[in-house]
């Protein structure tokens, strides 16, 4: 197979999920697909607890049957910065500026960064180039290297999860440039917002609570164990009070989660940024019950799902979707997608 060819791999808290793809006249396909889920969590915020466990579920996971050991992986946690960036295109090939602002927005000293950027396709903006920044923890890459040389593979690419997210939504032909959208990617652990504007990448924010976190107020309200807490969150009907799920969950949205959104739409607001007209739901929590009603009264926008699958055909005999995890696999097909979509 080609070197251009590569597995997309999603390291989450609990689960890993892999995906090889091979264009198509409409799209894509998917050549190799796996997703193995795992009891208890290796990493945290995006950190590895347990490098041998990690390696092993790797290994596990990207068995023989994949043509290539290229992968490209994603960054999470509070140690990778995505930020968008107006430069001198005189200054354009150095990296102090970007130093000084990884160093201001993630506490680090600019020596531990390693820092890369993208430029925008080029505007009218007086000698300036709009660019992407990404900077991470220089000892996190080194440490997700080590683990994916160990578990016999190639890295292809390292990138912020959320830059895999974006990749997927113009993939998917999302953008509209008269809009300014909001992708809200509610994950395991915890979840961000990206606003794009005139179809690129605008901004980035994490939010602290993700699916785990409705799960564990359910189990603490409902005194519920976990396997009924993950169910209920999706359907409160499967509970014998139905109407207390709903409680705790429209409690959860209303008093915290989305006064945590709203508190990042608030600072992009004061960096001359403009509320969304439209509103995107991706992640494996994003399906919580009542999550899409508390965006959609709150913001008076129309609020829909971003279907990772809207134009990559996965045949049967290569693996299985359920529908409740249709809108978990955004980061691994992003990651899939690198190099073959802008």
């Amino acid at each position: 197979m080609s070197d251009k060819y590569h597995i997309g791999l999603d390291i989450g808290a609990n689960a890993i999920k892999a995906v090889l793809l091979s264009p198509t006249r409409t799209g894509f396909v998917v050549d190799r697909f796996r997703n193995k889920t795992f009891d208890g969590a290796v990493t945290e915020n995006g950190a590895i607890n347990d490098y041998g466990e990690l390696v092993n579920r790797i290994l596990e996971t990207v068995d023989e049957t994949f043509p290539t050991h290229n992968v490209a992986v994603a960054l999470k946690g509070p140690s990778v910065l995505v930020r968008k960036m107006l430069v001198n295109n005189d200054s354009l090939g150095e990296l102090g500026e970007f130093r000084w602002i990884a160093n201001q927005y993630a506490c680090v000293e600019p020596e531990e960064m390693s820092i890369d950027f993208e430029a925008l396709p080029s505007q009218d903006l007086y000698n300036h180039t709009s660019i992407v920044m990404t900077a991470a923890k220089k000892d996190v890459i080194t440490d997700f290297v080590s683990v994916i040389e160990s578990a016999k593979l190639v890295p292809y690419a390292i990138e912020a999860e959320a830059m895999s997210i974006v990749r997927l939504f113009r993939a998917l032909k999302k953008d509209n440039n008269s809009e300014t959208q909001m992708i809200l990617h509610v994950g395991y652990v915890g979840s961000f917002v990206i606003l794009m504007k005139h179809g690129f990448f605008e901004y980035c924010r994490e939010v602290s609570r993700g699916g785990k976190y409705f799960s564990d107020l359910l189990k603490h309200d409902l005194d519920v164990d976990d396997a009924t807490a993950e169910k209920i969150k999706i359907n409160p009907e499967e509970h014998s009070d139905p109407d207390k799920v709903r409680t705790t969950l429209d409690r959860i949205f209303s008093i915290e989660f989305i006064q945590e959104v709203d508190y990042v739409l608030k600072f992009y607001l004061l960096r001359n940024g403009a509320l969304p007209n439209h509103i995107y739901l991706s992640g494996a929590a994003c399906q919580t019950f009542g999550l899409e009603k508390a965006l959609r009264e709150k913001y008076s926008v129309p609020v829909e799902y971003l279907n990772p699958w809207e134009f990559i055909v996965l045949p049967e005999s290569t693996g299985k979707v359920r529908p409740e995890e249709k809108y978990s696999y955004s980061v691994v097909l992003g990651l899939a997608l690198h190099g073959l979509v802008y």
